[in-house]
């Protein structure tokens, strides 16, 4: 299929389509075909999956904070030094497989 000016629109929508299908299809091939697949995935993306539900539960407890409402000081050290934790974890993988040259100090 040739590319033209007038064509751009429809070959874009296709283009979006098939990826989502293929996206839709290889997820479904991962999870049931190969198990061993998906588990190297878990196990990849298990720091960014921890780091995300640390910083939903201390975001939560920001907004309870700002609502005025009874909050125990342990919980909120609990939970930044949970958070902490896995924003550390993600930069050290960041150092030691991407670009990040800076020194980091998270808390």
């Amino acid at each position: 299929m040739e590319l033209e000016p007038e064509t751009m629109v429809s070959w874009k929508k296709d283009l979006i389509k098939f990826c989502k299908e293929w996206d839709k299809l290889y997820v479904k091939h991962a999870k049931s075909v190969y198990p061993e697949i998906n588990a190297i995935h878990m196990a990849a993306m298990k720091p960014l999956t921890q780091l995300i539900e640390a910083n939903s539960n201390f975001h939560k407890l920001e907004i309870m904070i700002k609502e005025k409402k009874q909050v125990p000081e342990f919980r909120r050290i609990a939970l930044e030094a949970e958070f902490c934790k896995f924003l550390t974890g993600v930069c050290d993988i960041f150092k030691e497989f991407g670009d990040l040259k800076d020194h980091f100090d998270i808390k």
